[in-house]
């Protein structure tokens, strides 16, 4: 998923014929889908492109999931307890988060009108919402008392605790 992440953040960034999106600096810096001026993606092909890499990690995670409940693979209780947590971690955060945000990032350049109230909005939304990734990864994280453990020993060199 980083690795994805990576590729279709430096794709998305790079200012070149074959890059999905592009940024008009002299307009506001406003971000739409579609290459500059004479690339080979058009809007709706950069869409689908954008929904494509949104809806592959999808699939995946639905059907594993999936798999997992029907052959009870993970019970909650017991010994696997711990990884059983692990797995509704990234389900969580995957879904609240992951999904959410590209849904939202696939709506507002071809569907808001940019400097609208609404473009505003949608656009502090999707930066809270990575904010909100962190701080929900590092509450699932610190349930396990290990984690908890070395993160406040961690602080505690700063003082901090």
């Amino acid at each position: 998923v980083y690795v994805l992440s990576a590729l279709c953040a430096t794709w998305n960034t790079l200012d070149v014929r074959w890059s999905p999106s592009g940024t008009h600096a002299l307009e506001g810096c406003t971000w739409e889908y579609g290459s500059p001026e004479g690339g080979f993606f058009l809007a709706s092909v950069a869409l689908a492109v954008g929904f494509a890499t949104v809806l592959l990690p999808t699939a995946f995670v639905i059907y594993f999931s999936y798999q997992i409940w029907k052959q009870k693979l993970l019970p909650i209780s017991g010994r696997t307890r711990d990884v059983a947590l692990y797995f509704m971690r990234i389900l969580v955060i995957f879904f609240s988060f992951y999904f959410m945000k590209f849904t939202l990032l696939a709506l507002i350049p071809p569907f808001v009108t940019p400097y609208s109230n609404l473009y505003f909005c949608l656009w502090k939304i999707q930066d809270i919402t990575t904010v909100l990734q962190c701080l929900v990864t590092l509450y699932f994280a610190m349930t396990k008392v290990d984690i908890r453990n070395a993160v406040f020993e961690l602080l505690s060199w700063f003082g901090i605790t």
